[in-house]
């Protein structure tokens, strides 16, 4: 059963393709759309390719993860997809601050989701599960009933602020070696990342983790709530990194939770200085030489400059990047 991921190049955002199942009855999941001056070259086309959408996920309301929806609904206002996967926002004043996160699309979308009969009113938490087909399931991580419900009362507290911050560092940490950088003690606490969906795509006996910009004690403990351990790592094909490899979405309790040699990077390196070196080297640390892979949808300068290459051949780090002629990374 074959299945093809696509990590399209939508500058610091996500936007993520999906196809899975045999020749004829595959089935299509898109996470995330990016910004709206990406949409052109991602889902529009992917719709004029596909035609359809059967599964469309937006891990939450910030502007890089769902800024490619108002070009959505302008160009297909049907909106061609079967079913959307979306905490939508109880949002409805748009100071400046909001405008700049995402959350007027978030509301465009959650009103024409509704006009043409396609809005689920139920979240997704912590715990669901969603079947694809006979072999094909979707396990949430995140958000928890508790991060959700602080999302919503964030909105209505900041609803008339402008002023937002971004846990991000000033500069990048890049000249650092891997030996001198540690993760910090304390992780994310932007508040509409914590309402993210994280979640396992289980197929075929293989697992894959696509964690948005999940809290990483809020996909722990949505991991050792399904069994898993570090005497029972859930072993994964790849792992999509949280928040484009912010060192605050990254945690020891997590390393030690999966087994994984595989690690999806998406950015362009240029927003907020993600992805932190500090990430990248808590996981070879933690693998102790064991082979790792860093799979990045851009290539550039930057991405190729993170590690040395002493680095590269110490800690057997594989460095993974799209075609030049493509506007994604492609992982079969």
């Amino acid at each position: 059963m074959p299945i093809k991921i696509r990590i399209y190049q939508v500058a610091a955002g996500d936007c993520i393709y999906i196809k899975v199942g045999n020749p004829g009855s595959e089935k299509l999941i898109m996470i995330d759309s990016g910004f709206g001056n990406t949409y052109t070259g991602t889902i529009k086309k992917v719709v004029e390719e596909e035609k359809e959408i059967d599964y469309f996920i937006l891990t939450h309301t910030d502007l890089d993860h769902i800024g490619g929806m108002n070009q959505f609904i302008k160009y297909f206002p049907q909106l061609p997809v079967k079913r959307f996967i979306f905490n939508h926002s109880s949002f409805e004043i748009f100071s400046p601050g909001f405008s700049d996160k995402g959350a007027k699309e978030s509301v465009n979308l959650r009103n024409h989701l509704s006009k043409i009969g396609l809005l689920e009113e139920e979240p997704i938490l912590s715990g669901s599960v969603i079947k694809i087909d006979e072999e094909v399931n979707v396990k949430f991580l995140s958000p928890s009933k508790s991060s959700l419900k602080k999302y919503v009362e964030y909105e209505k507290e900041y609803e008339n602020k402008s002023q937002f911050s971004d846990k991000a560092s000033s500069v990048n940490d890049y000249s650092l070696s891997i030996d001198e950088l540690d993760l910090p003690i304390n992780e994310d606490d932007e508040i509409p990342n914590g309402s993210s969906l994280a979640f396992i795509l289980e197929y075929a006996n293989s697992n894959y983790l696509f964690l948005g910009d999940a809290f990483p004690s809020i996909v722990c403990n949505g991991l050792e709530a399904l069994g898993f351990t570090e005497s029972n790592r859930l072993k994964l094909e790849y792992c999509k990194l949280s928040h484009h490899g912010s060192k605050y979405n990254i945690s020891e309790r997590l390393l030690d939770l999966i087994e994984c040699e595989n690690f999806i990077i998406s950015t362009n390196g240029k927003k907020n200085n993600f992805p932190n070196k500090a990430t990248l080297a808590a996981i070879v640390k933690f693998r102790k030489s064991k082979i790792t892979n860093f799979i990045f949808n851009y290539d550039n300068e930057l991405m190729k400059g993170i590690f040395t290459k002493e680095e590269l051949g110490k800690y057997n780090i594989n460095l993974i990047f799209p075609e030049r002629s493509l506007n994604y990374v492609e992982i079969q």
